[in-house]
C-alpha cells in the first residue's frame, strides 16, 4: 500500500510540475506576442471635457483600457478584468464611444493570425452624467494583437489593441 501512495503520490506531484511548466510557457509566449503587438498609445484626451475617452480624435473617440490591452478573465469570475472570456470560447469586452454625428460602425481584424473577424454590437446613443456616448460590447474569437477601427458621419479611427489572458 505505501507503494501504491508513493506512487500515486509522484504522478501527482509530477502532473503539477507539468502544469506549472505549461503555464510558464504560455505566459512567455504571451509576453513575446505582447511585445510584438505594437498597441495604441492611449494616453491622450482628443475630445476636449470629456477625459473619459482616450483614443481618437474630436469627431470620433473610444474609452480603451489602459494600454489598449484587454485582460480577460473566466466569465463569472470574481477577478476583475477588462474582458470576460465566455463559455463559447469568445472574448467579450464593453466599450463607450463618442461621435459628433451617427452610430460608430465597429469593425476588426487580428493583425498577428488569421481567423474570424471581431463581432461589435453598439447600441443606441446613451446618456451620462458628462454627455452622450454609445456603448457597445465587442466579441474577439481569439487572443492575439487586433486593429479595431471605427467609422460614423464621414469621421474615422484606427487602434491596435492586445487582448491576452
Amino acid at each position: 500500500m505505501a507503494k501504491l501512495a508513493f506512487g500515486v503520490g509522484v504522478v501527482l506531484t509530477g502532473a503539477v510540475f507539468a502544469s506549472a511548466a505549461a503555464t510558464q510557457q504560455i505566459a512567455a509566449r504571451d509576453a513575446t506576442a505582447a511585445e510584438r503587438c505594437r498597441v495604441s498609445n492611449t494616453s491622450s484626451h482628443p475630445v476636449p471635457g470629456r477625459p473619459s475617452f482616450n483614443f481618437g480624435n474630436a469627431r470620433i473617440a473610444v474609452d480603451f483600457p489602459k494600454g489598449a490591452r484587454f485582460v480577460a478573465v473566466p466569465d463569472g469570475s470574481p477577478r476583475g478584468g477588462s474582458a470576460f472570456i465566455q463559455r463559447d470560447g469568445w472574448i467579450r469586452t464593453k466599450l463607450g464611444w463618442f461621435t459628433t454625428r451617427g452610430t460608430p460602425r465597429v469593425t476588426g481584424r487580428r493583425v498577428d493570425g488569421t481567423g474570424r473577424r471581431l463581432r461589435a454590437d453598439v447600441g443606441p446613443l446613451s446618456y451620462s452624467s458628462s454627455g452622450t456616448f454609445y456603448p457597445s460590447l465587442l466579441y474577439f474569437p481569439s487572443f492575439g494583437c487586433w486593429r479595431v477601427t471605427a467609422d460614423a458621419g464621414g469621421a474615422h479611427l484606427s487602434a491596435i489593441v492586445y487582448v491576452t489572458r
